[in-house]
């Protein structure tokens, strides 16, 4: 947040003499009923009812946040400052990253390529606030076109609008038919507010892979100070977090003398990948890993590993 442009962006947009004051959310999907009927009814109907929940709680941002007006706030000194609360960043497992951004699933929260594109070296243009709504504007206005010129329309037709407009909206990736509770939100873009989602993209997705291709020649020695898994590794059925993080603390000292040495740096490097996506500041670590760990990556791994780390 501070390690970037954010926050010298946002000060530049603000009266002089205003405060910025960084908002955090964090939310977690949770399943309260269960809807029965067509399959993408009910996904529209599922992004509907959290991004017009999500808008009615975060509606005093909007107008807190705005450069125009802000609101008062006692500081820690007892002084009076204008301070101005801004969105700048969304925690939430990938699944909720979709959800949130109105992303396709299995594709990039914040960049546009097609999820088969993914493990190429490059990143995409990036996803930004103007390039999802204009994408679902002009899927709701082709769809709305569609509907008057189609006669004999009846009660379902606003719903099948929104079906519509959210299929050809799909075809960029975007979920449509839908207005989403950031619309309005002054100085913040939602796709740079998503953060990494350390257990399912790093533990779960790349260093799954690469469990899966050296638990079959390798045993995991007992060690001073960390877990031993006396029954193996290749039996689990749900791995934790922590269960990867103690995996990992040994994973490459028992590669040696049984994997030729590419192998080795190809899986440090990956390791190094996942405590990089940790760091405060992942922007200056970005341009290292690119340059001098993914060509060791990409030599030795398939592009099925590589969509999961760019």
């Amino acid at each position: 947040m501070w390690t970037t442009g954010f926050w010298n962006a946002v000060q530049h947009a603000i009266p002089v003499g205003g405060t910025v004051c960084p908002v955090i959310i964090a939310s977690d999907k949770t399943n309260l009923t269960r809807f029965s009927g067509n399959k993408l009814d009910l996904k529209l109907r599922t992004y509907e009812i959290f991004h017009r929940s999500m808008a009615h709680v975060l509606e005093p941002l909007k107008s807190a946040g705005n450069p125009k007006t802000g609101g008062e706030m006692v500081g820690g000194d007892g002084n009076v400052r204008k301070v101005y609360p801004l969105l700048c960043t969304y925690v939430a497992d990938y699944p909720e990253q979709c959800l949130v951004t109105c992303t396709k699933y299995g594709t990039c929260p914040k960049c546009q390529r097609k999820a088969n594109d993914l493990g190429l070296a490059s990143a995409g243009d990036s996803r930004t606030v103007l390039w999802t709504l204009g994408i679902m504007k002009e899927a709701h206005d082709t769809s709305v076109a569609n509907q008057k010129a189609t006669p004999g329309q009846d009660s379902n037709s606003t719903r099948k609008s929104k079906s519509r407009a959210h299929t050809l909206a799909m075809k960029h990736d975007v979920a449509g038919g839908i207005e989403p509770f950031w619309k309005d939100f002054p100085l913040t873009d939602i796709h740079d507010c998503i953060t990494p989602d350390i257990l399912h993209q790093c533990y779960q997705g790349v260093f799954k892979h690469l469990l899966k291709w050296v638990q079959e020649i390798v045993v995991l020695p007992p060690t001073c100070g960390v877990r031993h898994f006396k029954k193996g590794i290749a039996d689990f059925s749900q791995v934790t977090g922590t269960e990867h993080k103690h995996i990992a603390r040994i994973l490459l000292a028992s590669l040696t003398g049984k994997v030729d040495q590419r192998g080795i740096v190809a899986c440090k490097a990956l390791l190094n990948f996942i405590h990089l996506a940790q760091t405060k500041c992942l922007a200056q670590k970005k341009a290292y890993f690119v340059n001098n760990r993914l060509p060791k990556i990409k030599s030795t791994f398939p592009n099925s590993i590589l969509c999961f780390i760019m």
